[in-house]
């Protein structure tokens, strides 16, 4: 998976894939205490599943629940679920397998119609790197599993069905992985050997996606995209422009493919699938113009190189998270897992917003991933030598003490959690996973929230306001941030005005370009009634979206786009405005149940052993990358658990907190933790502790990569 040569890797863990002795295996007994576990967001935890498994490449989850793991010099284990110790199935001799570099057993899949209950003969297929001639060349092989010990299947009976083309002196750049996709063909990742040129030729099987009939030695489907311009082996393109897409994945379901490109000197790629797709390497890396190259396919995602926490150097293992039974919170349902073989982290991309997400750091050089169908997700550490398997425990952060999202949307829409629900027509995806709407006579330009005269797919009216009408809900006295968005996507007239509790909100007339009117406001409830009033004079008036929840937190202006949140009167270089954390009370745009602390000049006290949820809303002037700073105390020097989500989401940790008030000076990503705003607006940042706690006196948000934070102030006080 190397992006270039040893030399030039920027970690020495990164060469461990082409290091070592051909057939070296020694077998070191794993003491699970010393092995550190990854660091996961709050309510996730991992234990190892399968252990004693020496360098490591691939693995699978059996139809019959059986995990089976390759190892680059020929061996394939199988592990029975409850049992960390495997057995081996196949030691390929040493004489017929070229190990070296990146070369050796890389890639395995299940024929479809694998079942061991049946008496008909079962399959796997290995790829792996042959000495046969030409010497050396990659190739795919089905091989007969023998059941005659059922506890203990062995494989025997190799049928070569792929030899893929000779290779150079590169021991790089193999590609390996393979899956049957939705269509029973099976398809096969292929690297370039190291050559960009080869990636770019339909008459090398280099740098490619390829697609065959896995019944018989070289056989290809007829529908495949280059038939006509190519000949013999070559029918197997179907796709090109890849360096080296270590693995890939299909969504079950939806058959949609994610290609995991690795790059070379500056980005890493999510490709999705389609035949006859051109991805562009070598002529691009990462995102591009599409203007400058109209013919090739960008990248669904891309991340560049480095150490932040969207960062990375080599992209390894993916898996969509669509169980037979979902066990993780719905917000992951439908989201890629992606892995980093050198920053040892697991991301997690939202396939609908494009949102990522830190979903597990410290994961021990992770180069595969899957979802079984419990709905946990397992991970191949070649690092530990170890298959870890993470579940989700329910035990969730608190959520807000009080918030209220109301409009009409069907159940199970994605993106809306806690919103009232209505029914809708099925109107087919808008590009953004929302597939109902209501409309009035199935006309695209009628009632519609979908349609492209909608600046948000969750408006439709609920409650219509005439002249002095007055509606009402329920909320706990306090003050709130109330959105209210007025209109009708069909008609462009009337006169709007809404009043909540006697503060006007919104006032003004829909035109035919802009159908809706949008507004926030401060209101302060005190008899345990929110009241929206229409104003005198209205017409037409209608209510199609309302957001309740603590007062937002505004950011700044100015090229550093600040946003501090302090618990302090006054302030060293930082721009305190009106956030300030008043003594014993918590900020403006407070929501969560975290806020314990009741002594002066502390803001959030976050409680030991998975502290409550500390949530800010905050009305976000830009989009894009912002960098989260914390000051505070932690119990113990170098406590390096605190974290930092947005919307719910984990974005990342926040490391080196001492004994004393001080900004955090260590961590996984530096001192700070990067999140990625997808729009502007209104958003949740979210804070908590996991292990030991940490008393918080002072948040930044800041888009400037450069900024660094200042005023430490005495050691004797949090001022």
């Amino acid at each position: 998976m190397s992006r270039s040569s040893p030399s030039n890797h920027p970690s020495s863990r990164a060469g461990a894939l082409r290091a070592g002795a051909r057939r070296c295996r020694p077998r070191v007994e794993l003491l699970e205490d010393r092995l550190a576990p990854a660091l996961l967001p709050p309510g996730f935890v991992e234990a190892p599943i399968a252990s004693g498994i020496s360098r490591a490449t691939a693995m699978e989850i059996a139809p019959d629940g059986r995990l089976w793991v390759l190892e680059q010099d020929g061996d394939v284990e199988v592990f029975h679920a409850g049992s960390a110790a495997g057995f081996t199935a196949l030691n390929l001799d040493p004489a017929a397998i070229n190990s070296d570099g990146e070369r050796g057993l890389l890639g395995i899949a299940f024929d479809p119609s694998y079942d061991i209950a049946s008496p008909a003969a079962d399959f796997v297929y290995l790829y792996y790197t042959s000495t046969a001639a030409p010497n050396p060349h990659n190739r795919v092989s089905r091989f007969t599993v023998n059941n005659a010990n059922p506890d203990q299947p062995t494989l025997s009976g190799e049928l070569v069905i792929l030899e893929l083309d000779a290779l150079s002196g590169a021991t790089n750049h193999n590609g390996g992985a393979m899956h049957f996709g939705p269509d029973g063909k099976l398809y096969i990742a292929v690297g370039d050997n190291a050559n960009g040129t080869n990636a770019q030729l339909l008459t090398t099987l280099h740098g490619k996606m390829l697609r065959i009939n896995a019944t018989a030695t070289d056989t290809f489907p007829n529908d495949n995209p280059f038939v006509d311009v190519t000949t013999g082996k070559n029918d197997a393109i179907w796709a090109l422009g890849l360096r080296n897409p270590f693995t890939f994945a299909f969504q079950p379901g939806s058959g949609k493919m994610f290609i995991n490109d690795v790059g070379q000197s500056a980005q890493e790629e999510i490709n999705e699938g389609a035949a006859g797709a051109n991805y562009g390497w070598p002529a691009t890396e990462g995102d591009f113009n599409p203007a400058q190259f109209p013919g090739f396919t960008r990248p669904f995602y891309a991340y560049a190189h480095g150490g932040g926490t969207f960062e990375g150097f080599a992209i390894t293992g993916g898996a969509f998270y669509n169980p037979t039974s979902a066990a993780f919170p719905g917000e992951f349902h439908g989201d890629y897992f992606f892995a980093d073989f050198v920053n040892d982290w697991i991301n997690v991309i939202d396939t609908t917003t494009r949102q990522v997400a830190r979903f597990a750091s410290a994961a021990g050089s992770p180069v595969d991933l899957r979802v079984a169908d419990d709905g946990s997700l397992w991970y191949l550490s070649r690092g530990t030598g170890q298959v870890r398997r993470v579940v989700f425990t329910g035990a969730q952060p608190i959520a807000p003490t009080f918030a209220a999202r109301i409009n009409f949307q069907p159940p199970g829409s994605k993106g809306f959690r806690g919103f009232l629900a209505d029914i809708g027509l099925p109107l087919g995806d808008k590009g953004n996973g929302l597939s109902f709407g209501w409309n009035f006579d199935n006309r695209a330009t009628a009632r519609n929230r979908n349609s492209a005269r909608s600046p948000d797919e969750r408006f439709d009216t609920f409650v219509r306001l005439p002249d002095g009408a007055v509606w009402e809900i329920a909320v706990p006295n306090g003050t709130y941030g109330v959105r209210v968005v007025a209109g009708d996507p069909a008609q462009a007239t009337g006169r709007f005005g809404i009043d909540i509790e006697g503060v006007p909100a919104l006032r003004g007339r829909p035109n035919a370009t802009r159908r809706w009117i949008d507004r926030t406001v401060v209101v302060t409830v005190s008899d345990g009634r929110m009241t929206f009033t229409a104003a005198p004079g209205t017409v037409n008036n209608k209510i199609n979206f309302v957001d309740i929840g603590p007062k937002p937190i505004r950011q700044a202006g100015g090229a550093l786009g600040l946003v501090s949140i302090e618990a302090e009167h006054t302030s060293a270089g930082i721009p305190r405005g009106d956030r300030n954390w008043l003594a014993f009370t918590s900020p403006a745009g407070f929501s969560g149940l975290g806020l314990l602390q009741a002594t002066p000049n502390v803001g959030a006290v976050l409680a030991p052993a998975n502290s409550p949820r500390v949530d800010y809303r905050i009305r976000f002037a830009k989009a894009g990358i912002h960098y989260v700073w914390i000051r505070g105390l932690a119990p113990t020097a170098g406590d390096d658990t605190i974290h930092v989500g947005l919307n719910g989401r984990p974005r990342g940790i926040i490391a080196g907190l001492k004994p004393f008030y001080s900004w955090s000076s260590r961590g996984l990503n530096g001192a700070r933790v990067a999140i990625q705003v997808a729009k502007p607006g209104l958003h949740t940042l979210n804070i908590w502790a996991r292990e030991d706690g940490a008393a918080i006196d002072k948040i930044v948000l800041t888009t400037s990569a450069a900024y660094r934070p200042r005023g430490l102030g005495p050691a004797a006080s949090p001022r």
